[in-house]
């Protein structure tokens, strides 16, 4: 039985990942770095993101919600952080962008789905097809844990700032054929499971970089401006701008939260 236009398309969509989902149903213009940790998202299956501020990581895992549930079913994405300012100011309200922009642009597909502050479900079977939005601590490690299904994508914003509990509960969950998992962070630890991804766990994963000054999105006066207050050499300039893990000479260390790293 030949396929329908629609099952076609889920199909190309699939195999091409969330940056061309993006582009053909979003009518988003993906970056080179987006491009990049879709394919190796399509081919590893794992991915890893140090990044520098402002290189749209947090849209790209909104464009990996829209997509996963979209092209797989049934399908879950639990999505976690350890803040809910991350969770629920900037990745729920990218997500509720592009789903806008979906019912607007393709509403036979965009309809599907609905939006909630914490969950975003397909309409027809909330239960089965959702993305939910949990808040990681280390007094709550069982915040990836519990969610089973045929189809699972982990996402993990500001990863750096993860407890490592967090990570080893959803162990069990990522090692199985149908797991996606991506992370992303700003470089700001020198231990912990992001770190590592990017380390000795390197070839469990497609540790990818995001320069900042090597994205569009990145503004080249704030980028002056970082260079300008810490210098280019300086570890602040370095975590921020380039996504680098760095030492701390002057004896701080770059851990989440830290108020040098929050200054500008």
């Amino acid at each position: 039985m030949a396929l329908s236009p629609t099952q076609q398309a889920v199909l190309r969509w699939r195999e091409g990942g969330p940056a061309l989902f993006a582009q053909e149903v979003l009518g988003a213009d993906p970056t080179d770095q987006q491009w990049d940790a879709s394919r190796n998202l399509v081919k590893r299956r794992r991915v890893s993101i140090r990044s520098g501020h402002g290189t749209g990581k947090s849209t790209f895992m909104a464009w990996c919600v829209l997509w996963f549930l979209a092209c797989y079913f049934p399908a879950k994405v639990p999505a976690t952080a350890p803040t809910a300012h991350q969770l629920e100011d900037v990745l729920w309200s990218e997500i509720a962008k592009w789903h806008r922009t979906m019912k607007e642009k393709y509403p036979a597909l965009g309809g599907q789905f609905t939006w909630s502050a914490g969950a975003f479900r397909m309409a027809s079977a909330p239960n089965e097809s959702f993305s939910v939005a949990r808040t990681s601590r280390p007094e709550r490690p069982e915040a990836l844990q519990g969610f089973h299904s045929e189809n699972i994508l982990f996402l993990i914003d500001e990863a750096s700032g993860v407890s490592d509990n967090v990570f080893e509960v959803a162990e069990g969950a990522l090692s199985t054929d149908g797991a996606f998992v991506v992370m992303a962070a700003n470089p700001t630890r020198q231990s912990g499971y992001f770190f590592d991804s990017h380390h000795k766990m390197r070839g469990a994963w497609a540790a990818l970089h995001w320069d900042g000054e090597a994205s569009p999105m990145v503004s080249r006066a704030y980028i002056e401006n970082m260079a300008k207050k810490y210098g280019r050499q300086s570890s602040v300039f370095k975590v921020r701008v380039k996504g680098e893990f760095v030492g701390a000479p002057d004896g701080v260390m770059y851990a989440s939260g830290n108020p040098i790293l929050n200054a500008a």
